[in-house]
């Protein structure tokens, strides 16, 4: 969305308001899967060019800090696996039976 993003209720604001007022949300979960893959991929991002202009130091500091915000707050959600279990499917190989 260039300069703008969108939450989980669908309002738009500026990517410098979003962590303001109104449009921060508990109404879902949002998982930033750079920050969450992998170590070698948050590195590679934080190598890479801001879309936003911000200079490499200061992409890197808000990349590791949000890092560390994530890391320092796990919460292990269950539901999917719990789901699938609910159906039968207790591994990847009774995974597999089902949808082959």
């Amino acid at each position: 969305m260039g300069n703008g993003s969108a939450n989980m209720l669908g309002k738009v604001t500026s990517n410098k308001t979003r962590e303001r007022g109104s449009y921060v949300t508990n109404a879902g979960l949002q998982l930033n899967h750079y920050y969450l893959r992998s170590r070698s991929e948050m590195q590679n991002k934080i190598s890479g060019t801001a879309i936003s202009g911000a200079d490499q130091e200061q992409r890197k500091g808000a990349i590791l800090d949000k890092a560390k915000l994530i890391e320092d707050n796990p919460i292990q959600d269950h539901a999917a696996r719990d789901f699938l279990q609910r159906l039968g499917i207790k591994s990847a190989d009774d995974f597999r039976k089902m949808v082959l």
